[in-house]
């Protein structure tokens, strides 16, 4: 923060010390009228997270108020601790909860390694706590909740939310071992722009192959694609996601004609849909379709080639699924459109074949690529280290400005800092990674890539438990940090915000950090 920003930020401080008389309506009289509110509501709107949105609501109680609607516009419940308290929080403040748009609940979900004993939580408790919050007409701003539990939640909680929620038009639902059933409320929404189906259990950075299981197959039900087909014409984003052993037929998804669609995401289904006739029709007359996800694939990787041509779609910008570069694929023609690739695999890609098969044809197949995701595993070979891997990923995407790479292996920081000298648009990136017992310092690390690349306008980093499988994936310590430039434009301090389990509990810490004090 600086320039205009911190000036208006120093403002604000010092117009919250308390008057004379100790007023807060004095207060707040004094910080409105000498700071329009749509400039604080500027300055909420550029600041990139809600740690930073929150430190800076907490300027003041009166900025505190400003801020309710964004605060509270886009809510995410990622644990069991979070869904009990928030929920209970809005459903006793109801001049809060009319601000929510964005509901996520996500009870008994597992990803910090501080979760691992946490006592399973009622799932239809909090089910019933949402009908309730619905039910007294506190969500009538609300367009667009997801559940994410273990199970699908009674109908009771589909039909509060359909019937006191008139804006609401884009549901998810995670799907369990309860079979799904054709009288389902969740099924009788009309005038959706977005839906949601996947299996809670669907994980695709890493299952092991398909011939090691034997798959239940199973039909969805007929009022699914009556909401969808039928009652749904201006659907613009659609996710079916089954899981590895219990697929999907959604063949039906190639009727669709939506004008609207900008995203598709086709995970576990059962085969050859993609190399239908009727779905490529789909693809030819979805001119705004954006975003494609197949990740559902019954192919071994070699076999992948064939249906990568489906890509060959003037608007598509965003590709998640297998990787598009093959050794067969060196006919098919550069996907100009793609800017955008997040790439799975049915094993774990080892470095170094990344190095001799996918690499050298990334420039000439996906010369547009700004974004990239992946996920990869070091192993020992001689001649090829992990300054090479990074060397050759950079120098083959010198356009990349955002990377995201998950591992399941240790590799070092450093070599992946004396790197970033080949990647010269790299703004943002994601690192998780397997750490050391005697890894540095992560604000040290942190502090070792800015010096790399003063450039930098935010990362971050994170460690988790060994792991080899999605329900072995948990985070040990998570770092995120975000650069602060000083008058010349060159980064003079870091804000950081770090989350770690200690002492079986979850620990947080934010602040900022001069570099002129780090050594």
């Amino acid at each position: 923060m600086s320039g205009p920003l911190q000036v208006v930020t120093n403002r604000l401080r010092s117009l919250s010390r308390p008057t004379r008389n100790g007023s807060e309506e004095t207060r707040f009289t004094k910080v409105t009228r000498t700071i329009p509110i749509d400039i604080i509501l500027e300055i909420a709107q550029r600041l990139t997270s809600l740690g930073a949105l929150l430190d800076f609501g907490l300027i003041s109680r009166s900025t505190y108020r400003i801020l309710l609607p964004t605060l509270y516009a886009h809510v995410q419940l990622d644990s069991n601790d979070q869904c009990h308290a928030t929920l209970s929080y809005l459903a006793r403040e109801p001049d809060v909860a009319i601000f929510v748009k964005s509901l996520v609940v996500r009870p008994n979900h597992r990803i910090w390694d501080s979760n691992a004993h946490q006592e399973e939580q009622d799932e239809a408790w909090i089910a019933d706590l949402v009908s309730l919050i619905a039910a007294q007409e506190k969500f009538r701003l609300l367009e667009s909740f997801h559940w994410d539990g273990m199970e699908v939640p009674k109908d009771r909680l589909w039909l509060k939310l359909r019937t006191f929620c008139p804006h609401l038009r884009q549901i998810g639902c995670s799907v369990g071992q309860n079979l799904l059933h054709g009288e389902s409320e969740l099924f009788k929404f009309v005038n959706l722009t977005g839906f949601s189906l996947t299996s809670h259990t669907c994980n695709f950075r890493h299952h092991r192959p398909f011939h090691q299981v034997t798959p239940e197959e199973t039909d969805l039900p007929d009022s699914l694609w009556t909401m969808l087909l039928e009652n749904s014409p201006q659907l613009e984003r659609l996710v079916l996601n089954g899981r590895q052993d219990h697929l999907w037929r959604i063949s039906r998804v190639s009727e669709g004609r939506w004008p609207a669609m900008r995203k598709l995401s086709l995970g576990y289904h059962t085969g050859g849909i993609n190399n239908h006739p009727p779905f490529r029709e789909f693809l030819s007359v979805h001119p705004l379709l954006r975003d494609i996800t197949l990740t559902g694939l019954r192919f071994e990787p070699w076999d992948v080639s064939e249906e990568t041509s489906l890509l060959d779609v003037p608007a598509v910008e965003v590709y998640t699924g297998f990787w598009p570069i093959h050794r067969s694929t060196i006919s098919y023609p550069m996907y100009k459109s793609i800017k955008s690739v997040t790439a799975y695999h049915v094993m774990w890609i080892p470095s170094s074949w990344m190095m001799t098969t996918v690499f050298p044809t990334l420039k000439k197949k996906l010369p547009s690529l700004t974004s990239l995701s992946m996920s990869v595993e070091f192993r020992s070979r001689v001649g090829v280290t992990t300054l090479d891997f990074f060397r050759s990923l950079f120098s083959s995407c010198p356009c990349l400005t955002h990377l995201e790479l998950l591992s399941s292996s240790h590799f070092d920081l450093e070599d992946f800092a004396a790197a970033l000298e080949d990647a010269p648009s790299l703004a943002t990136f994601t690192l998780v990674k397997v750490p050391k017992l005697d890894s540095e310092d992560m604000t040290r690390s942190a502090v070792r890539l800015l010096r790399h690349k003063p450039s930098l306008r935010s990362f971050t980093i994170a460690h988790v438990c060994p792991w080899r499988r999605s329900e072995e994936f948990l985070v040990k310590h998570k770092g995120i940090y975000e650069m602060i430039p000083g008058p010349d434009g060159i980064p003079s301090s870091i804000f950081v915000s770090e989350t770690a389990h200690k002492r079986g509990q979850r620990q947080t810490r934010r602040y900022r950090l001069d570099l002129s004090d780090v050594a």
